[in-house]
């Protein structure tokens, strides 16, 4: 890129430096480079925008879409036509609004470090391979955080139509999971035997991310029953969407985050005596000291994960469905 024209003007910012040549033949030609294509530019940028602005027509009638417009017919064999629906529907809200799942890029920034090391070795670490495993599983369940306040001004609509519960629940599943899964299985199967991780346990934390997504996503919606979020927030300058309210949000990061230990703890020998050397480092700041059994946490673990993993998404589900179904609007 150094030879092209604009690159030229480097050479003019470097004028006067001490120490530092600057080539005058490039000087020259930047010079003469701005002196023609600013006033060409700037002509092209009127005639265009006075093309466009007197070439649009007004159109007084409202905007529509196509009747095919992300639908979800191909599930026509599998799932009712209600359950249809109201993925259709999700998938259709998230398309003409993708700034109301903006929160799901947050934590991407902290992988930050560990991606750019991987790029700069070339070689995948564990703890990379996990946090893809852990990101992926929440990013899927936190899409669906907020079933009710992601209806907007349609949900007495959807209240009160021949909607169920349960063909509501399923059909924000199939949504996220139809979409978001695919990825997440992928990328960390990709990441898990790139790393220093054995087979067993790439194919055992790729099977796990799926299955705390799908979990996950379930739960998700429960939270998000408990404390649902009806009204906007700005997320630019001139844009307001609806996004799930803060409990919701940490009650959800929460519970995920300790599934998600407890499989690790229950599973992989070395997680119970890091997590217990963890605990009695930070109790030794206080004036005593915690020392946990390893075997212990490893049940503890193992019983958080078959919990959260297998209890909690049916209680979710049941829970869910019946505030549906006896929702009243206020």
């Amino acid at each position: 890129m150094q030879d092209v024209p604009t690159a030229w003007l480097g050479d003019v910012f470097m004028l006067g430096i001490p120490g530092v040549s600057a080539s005058l033949p490039r000087v020259g030609g930047a010079v003469a480079f701005v002196a023609v294509s600013i006033p060409v530019l700037l002509s092209l940028d009127v005639r265009t925008a006075t093309w466009l602005w007197y070439g649009d027509q007004v159109q007084v009638e409202n905007k529509k879409y196509e009747a095919d417009e992300s639908n979800a017919d191909f599930l026509a064999g599998f799932v009712s036509r209600p359950t249809r629906t109201v993925t259709a529907n999700v998938w259709r809200r998230t398309k003409r609004s993708p700034l109301r799942l903006l929160y799901v890029v947050y934590p991407v920034f902290f992988m930050t470090a560990p991606l750019q090391n991987a790029v700069q070795t070339g070689t995948v670490s564990d703890f990379l391979a996990v946090s893809i495993a852990l990101y992926g599983a929440w990013a899927i369940g936190a899409t669906a955080l907020n079933p009710l306040g992601d209806e907007g001004a349609m949900l007495p609509v959807t209240i009160t139509s021949t909607i169920r519960g349960g063909e509501f629940v399923r059909g924000h599943v199939l949504a996220v999971t139809l979409v978001g899964l695919p990825f997440v299985v992928v990328g960390t199967a990709i990441a898990g035997f790139m790393s220093p991780l054995s087979l067993e346990r790439s194919v055992g934390l790729t099977v796990g991310s799926a299955l705390l997504g799908v979990a996950g996503t379930v739960v998700a919606l429960a939270i998000g029953t408990v404390f649902p979020r009806f009204s906007s927030v700005r997320v630019t300058r001139s844009r307001r969407v609806v996004v799930p309210s803060k409990s919701a949000f940490a009650l959800y990061t929460i519970l995920l985050v300790a599934g998600f230990a407890g499989v690790a703890m229950a599973t992989i020998p070395g997680v119970p005596g890091m997590v217990a050397g963890f605990v009695a480092f930070v109790t030794d700041f206080f004036g005593f000291q915690i020392l946990l059994d390893t075997a212990a946490l490893r049940i503890v673990g193992g019983a958080v994960a078959v919990f959260l993993g297998g209890v909690a998404p049916p209680l979710a589900y049941r829970y869910t469905v019946r505030e549906f179904d006896r929702y009243v609007l206020g």
